[in-house]
């Protein structure tokens, strides 16, 4: 996946799997914890409702590793980025119109599909309620 390397070596949290540093036991990546704390200014606490598998103390060791060693992880975020800005300007990508043409070609119309999901409906004439004396 990602063939960069870290100039620092990892603390006990991290490791490296398929050229990606990632959390141990989970497919959550050193760019996404960095890029959540830095970009999105999400602290430890909160990030552990956006990654409910890590622990808090997963996440605090992840932070302190990267203030300790803030220019090299901050290298790494930063092309880890620009690989994957890379990527997505590579990507095929489709116009709008050609993918309402599939969608269309695949379940119809949009005032086909609301013909088909709402059932004619005759009103029925409600009997008049007796006077109550």
């Amino acid at each position: 996946m990602n063939p960069l390397k870290l100039s620092v070596p990892l603390p006990d949290v991290l490791h490296e799997v398929d050229g990606d540093i990632r959390i141990k036991g989970s497919r959550i990546s050193l760019y996404h914890i960095v890029s959540a704390y830095e970009e999105r200014w999400i602290g430890a606490h909160a990030m552990v409702f956006y990654y409910p598998t890590l622990s808090l103390r997963e996440i605090e060791k992840v932070l302190a590793f990267y203030e300790a060693n803030r220019a090299a992880v901050g290298e790494y975020v930063r092309e880890c980025k620009a690989l994957m800005d890379a990527a997505f300007a590579k990507a095929k990508r489709l116009p709008i119109e050609e993918y309402r043409r599939r969608f269309e070609a695949v379940h119809g119309r949009p005032s086909e599909r609301a013909e088909r999901a709402t059932p004619a409906v005759e009103p029925q004439e409600v009997p008049p309620v007796a006077p109550v004396s």
